[in-house]
């Protein structure tokens, strides 16, 4: 009769019992064939499963946190989308501790220095306009025609430079302008006077005038119109604007990346391994 071995079993060894013991074989055949007390055996085959199902909780762990990890970078990319589609600065230096490992996931993709370029234009494109009020304002008071035809009235600058940027925004996109002399000039006749006419413009109030200076405000405005794309500003905002939508076409096609593949390669320091 073969004598039991009792001292310590190499893991070698532990690890061919699980696999004989996957394959078929029972605890009493392996410490048989093996000169094992089978006890011995039943203990290893049983601290390698109890091991197996840490390893496989575990990985799940991971696996499960790796998931919420990556659907934490999708929900960034998707509000990031929803912020370049509102025109909206991106503020790479912010202190956003998911847009920082975002970068430290992929700091070499193309995403950021088209965000760059975003920001730029954004900030531009806002310093553009302002200058544009600013033009606006300057050219209404310059302006011989309206001064002509306010005469013995008032006119409301504020609402004159109002309407008139809004008509610029159709100007800046090549589009017809959003209102006309013909149709959307009008007199407030509830609130107006004999002698002193409320007029409106669309919606906009442009000032009071004389009955006898109706057909001159018309024609005014009128000229004032066709001379608005002669502000150069207009047409430096209708370039920056097709530049800004290249820009936000390129962002929205990295983001999308990461949507559609739900995985970002790198690392960062919440990664969950």
């Amino acid at each position: 009769m073969s004598r039991i071995r009792k001292t310590a079993v190499p893991e070698t060894k532990a690890r061919e019992w699980v696999e004989r013991y996957k394959n078929g074989e029972t605890p009493p055949q392996i410490a048989t064939k093996d000169s094992y007390d089978v006890r011995t055996v039943r203990k290893y085959l049983k601290q390698f499963e109890k091991q197996a199902e840490i390893s496989q909780a575990r990985t799940m762990v991971y696996h499960e946190a790796l998931q919420a990890h990556y659907k934490d970078f999708i929900d960034l990319a998707k509000r990031l989308i929803d912020s370049v589609n509102l025109s909206q600065n991106i503020p790479i230096e912010s202190s956003d501790p998911l847009l920082k490992a975002l970068y430290d996931h992929i700091p070499y993709s193309v995403l950021w220095k088209k965000i760059t370029w975003w920001n730029e234009l954004i900030e531009k494109e806002n310093r553009y306009r302002k200058d544009l009020k600013a033009k606006l304002e300057q050219k209404i008071h310059s302006d011989k025609g309206l001064k002509s035809a306010y005469i013995g009235g008032n006119m409301d600058t504020v609402g004159l430079q109002n309407v008139m940027f809004k008509q610029t925004e159709m100007l800046i996109v090549q589009k017809p302008l959003s209102f006309n002399v013909e149709k959307n000039l009008t007199i407030d006749e509830e609130h107006s006077s004999n002698m002193a006419l409320i007029i409106k413009y669309a919606s906009y109030n442009i000032g009071t005038i004389t009955p006898a200076n109706v057909t001159n405000i018309k024609n005014a405005l009128s000229y004032f119109e066709k001379n608005l794309s002669d502000i150069i500003l207009i047409k430096d905002l209708h370039d920056l604007i097709k530049d800004r939508e290249s820009a936000r076409e390129a962002i929205i096609e990295q983001l999308n990346i990461i949507i559609l593949k739900r995985v970002v390669p790198g690392h960062c320091r919440y990664c969950p391994f």
